[in-house]
């Protein structure tokens, strides 16, 4: 998307003479010229299409991020499920709720898909292989990082009581507010 700034219908290369003719006549009809079928590929659906890729953070429309989290959160239902039988108490539950399922399953591992999709668009760029190998690894290295990371915060927000994961939880909608403001 990103190399439409510099897009030239002249440098298009078509196989089939009666092709090409038959695509020039149809740009000529609809845009008047060739020129200004450049200069809208050039601007405004450059544009448009940059609004909604992936390197503008929404590229997971809400609905859709939101129904990847639950996702997420599928299994610690069934642990939630197993402690409530085993007798914990609703303070634990609630603390398991709160800084597990809502704050990592749910927000964590949206953002860190989100994080994953603008670090990917981002370094997609060719390189000699040797660098594509090490962004790779760099992309793969930022999402085990933040995965890890979050666990730990709730793991120590669970031990610490219902007070802290509520806090965590809170935390964590700050950075996603703040991940989707960045994406409009």
């Amino acid at each position: 998307i990103q190399d439409l700034k510099g897009f030239d219908i002249k440098q298009v290369n078509c196989l089939d003479d009666f092709d090409r003719s038959f695509i020039h006549s149809a740009i000529i009809k609809w845009y008047g010229s060739r020129e200004a079928f450049t200069d809208f590929v050039r601007g405004p659906l450059r544009d448009e299409l940059l609004k909604n890729s992936p390197s503008s953070l929404a590229y997971i429309p809400f609905g859709y991020a939101i129904l990847l989290g639950f996702v997420c959160c599928s299994m610690s239902w069934e642990y939630m499920v197993s402690y409530l039988k085993a007798g914990s108490s609703p303070t634990w539950i609630a603390s398991y709720v709160v800084g597990t399922i809502l704050a990592y399953n749910l927000v964590w591992t949206v953002l860190a898909l989100r994080g994953a999709l603008y670090l990917c668009d981002r370094l997609a760029r060719r390189s000699p292989a040797c660098w594509d190998y090490l962004k790779t690894a760099l992309c793969w290295l930022f999402l085990c990082t933040w995965q890890v990371s979050g666990a730990m915060i709730q793991e120590v927000a669970k031990g610490l009581g219902l007070e802290v994961c509520i806090a965590w939880f809170g935390f964590s909608l700050c950075l996603s507010a703040v991940s989707w403001r960045l994406s409009r």
